[in-house]
């Protein structure tokens, strides 16, 4: 494990790049990747950035690395996305060392984004998927005049942040 991180460390060298976040038995790695696309010219580019993490437990390759990603940039389908091929991947490469696959593809994925027609990446709204970020949530409401309002309203709510219901 020690050798793939100095690896990776070798080539993500630039300040904020790669972070060891804690040390010992099991390690979490921080990744800050970016990628920069210019455009034609009369906007700025486009620039994708994405932070990943990589919490490796004690028995890894063999038991797998928890993956969080985050980005401003990306919709929330895109990295959830990402998320789940990242999953497959290292399922698929279980009892090797896979982390610079595992970045290697994010960095890929990154680069192959493409902007939304007739939006800015400002408008866009960022997200974050994490193994660990599974919850439920429960609205309960007091006081209804009309439920059918309310609940059309609730499953509009849903639809627009990309939730389950």
């Amino acid at each position: 494990m020690d050798e793939e991180i100095e690896c990776i460390q070798a080539i993500y060298s630039n300040d904020g790049e790669f972070g060891v976040m804690s040390e010992g038995e099991s390690r979490e790695l921080l990744l800050n990747l970016q990628s920069c696309r210019p455009n034609d010219g009369a906007t700025a580019p486009d620039l994708y950035r994405c932070e990943c993490r990589f919490k490796l437990p004690v028995g890894y390759p063999n038991d797998l690395p928890t993956v969080s990603i985050h980005s401003n940039e990306l919709h929330r389908q895109d990295i959830s996305h990402l998320y789940l091929k990242l999953k497959s991947m290292s399922e698929n490469l279980r009892g090797s060392p896979m982390l610079l696959e595992l970045i290697t593809t994010v960095k890929n994925y990154l680069d192959e984004m493409k902007p939304i027609q007739g939006k800015s990446l400002d408008s866009r709204k960022g997200g974050e998927i994490s193994q660990e970020n599974n919850s439920l949530a429960l609205l309960r409401l007091d006081h209804m005049r009309s439920r059918l309002r309310y609940i059309k309203t609730i499953e509009t709510w849903a639809k627009q942040l990309s939730l389950r219901t």
